[in-house]
């Protein structure tokens, strides 16, 4: 049986892995090729956004070194 995670699984998951405040980038790889990315300094965001590609892609991973804060602005 697959379950889909809920986004506050993720977030706390977050909040022991991650530093607060810390820049860290999401990806997801599809199997067409293209893979979805995104940098995120709110980690309930990327919980939601990590919930939301669940199930729909091959993986869902994040950073553990924190990435440059400027990679966030470029997104922006």
């Amino acid at each position: 049986m697959t379950t889909t995670p809920r986004p506050y699984s993720i977030s706390d998951a977050m909040s022991v892995l991650l530093e607060p405040g810390s820049v860290t980038e999401l990806r997801a790889p599809s199997a067409q090729g293209r893979t979805v990315s995104g940098y995120f300094d709110d980690h309930n965001l990327l919980a939601k956004e990590a919930a939301n590609l669940s199930g729909r892609t091959p993986g869902v991973y994040v950073t553990l070194n924190p990435v440059r804060a400027d990679l966030l602005e470029q997104e922006r």
